[in-house]
């Protein structure tokens, strides 16, 4: 029950984050989707039937699209953290699931998947980060640029070597 109201605190807390970010033209829209959102998700929750669990992410992906649509700045700094926020709702949502099925876990499990869905959610954080500063740097050029492609290069060909390497057979 925790780890559903936790999915559901996160689904509406971003909904309140977008409704309340939207362009007021957009905001009725927004709020729509959003609210279609939480109760897609708390329905299929209670109903104990996953298809609520994408329904909700898609209907949160299309209102913060929305909100894209109206902005005019090339990239959006905040879609690291929206990717992380919905990965984790995904995922909370599909657990709660699984512990409504009455399957005990070992002893530890709970707190291992904690640190697992933290652990990865944190990861989409860094990576998206890395790559908003990586398209901004290749928007500027320059020697990060050039050193940035040398290195993927040389990375190719480590793994093309390490491809075609022998391997021993006892």
């Amino acid at each position: 029950m925790i780890v559903a109201v936790a999915a559901l605190g996160l689904t509406v807390g971003t909904g309140a984050w977008l409704s309340l970010a939207a362009e007021e033209a957009l905001r009725s829209a927004t709020l729509l989707l959003v609210l279609a959102a939480g109760i897609a998700l708390a329905a299929g929750l209670a109903l104990r039937r996953p298809i609520g669990i994408p329904a909700a992410i898609f209907l949160l992906g299309a209102a913060y699209a929305l909100r894209l649509l109206a902005e005019e700045d090339a990239l959006d700094q905040r879609a690291p953290i929206l990717a992380a926020v919905l990965f984790a709702t995904a995922e909370l949502s599909y657990w709660s699931l699984e512990l409504r099925e009455g399957v005990a876990d070992e002893a530890g499990a709970h707190l291992r998947r904690i640190g697992l869905l933290a652990g990865i959610s944190l990861g989409i954080l860094a990576l998206g980060i890395g790559l908003l500063a990586l398209v901004a740097g290749i928007g500027t050029g320059g020697v990060a640029v050039e050193a940035l492609g040398a290195a993927a290069a040389v990375a190719t060909l480590a793994l093309l070597a390490l491809a075609s390497r022998r391997v021993e057979q006892p």
